[in-house]
């Protein structure tokens, strides 16, 4: 673990970036869905490579959404709570309305899944002293990544994700997003990337089961 891991976590809490595995296994991830021009297609490129992945949703986008988060589920993959509504400045305004805040995306996944979320994930990665604290009392920790990509800032390419793929061992957790409105490249790179993957003998899984600690 990174020097700045190491004291981010001592100020605000520990987290997963990683998942102790027996197996060759790495974790994708996608934030912000479910949406109807991307997520759609995210998940035609995994069932391709019968590969299994983590959507960190937002509430709020469940409901105009209903086809893709059930086709989520029933395609296997597994559900984060990413908030209700993607909020920043939520983390500003005190513990109870944070706490209440995380519980209103928890409970609408469980309302239209019938189950819990896997666990929660800061929007932008924001981590308080308020979110350690909550969590504590949750008996979890937030679900963060070992590897980004800022694929909301540039482009998800072949050159960005090769330049940093000797990093990637097992267990780790990567963050993407499914929200690209021009997907074309992203989509690609994501079939190569995920192509790589398998040829260096990495198994795709869904997150379950790693809270409580």
């Amino acid at each position: 673990m990174s020097l700045f891991n190491i004291i981010s976590d001592y100020i605000v809490g520990p987290c997963f970036r990683n998942i102790t595995s027996n197996d060759k296994t790495i974790y994708l991830t996608f934030d912000d869905g479910p949406n109807s021009y991307c997520t759609p297609k995210v998940l035609d490129l995994l069932n391709k490579h019968n590969a299994k992945a983590t959507f960190f949703i937002v509430g709020n986008n469940i409901r105009e959404n209903m086809n893709v988060f059930n086709r989520i589920l029933e395609d296997g993959h597994s559900i984060g709570n990413h908030s209700i509504d993607h909020s920043t400045t939520i983390f500003f305004k005190g513990k109870t309305a944070l706490s209440k805040w995380i519980n209103q995306g928890e409970n609408i996944i469980a309302k239209y899944s019938g189950g819990a979320s896997v666990g929660f994930r800061p929007p932008v990665g924001i981590r308080t002293p308020e979110l350690r604290l909550i969590m504590k009392q949750k008996s979890e920790k937030p679900i963060m990544w070992q590897h980004r990509y800022y694929d909301t800032k540039r482009d998800f390419t072949n050159e960005i994700w090769i330049r940093r793929f000797h990093r990637i061992k097992s267990g780790d957790i990567i963050l993407l997003h499914d929200t690209h409105k021009q997907a074309d490249v992203f989509l690609a790179s994501l079939d190569s990337f995920i192509q790589k993957l398998n040829e260096d003998g990495f198994q795709l899984k869904a997150i379950s089961n790693i809270n409580p600690i």
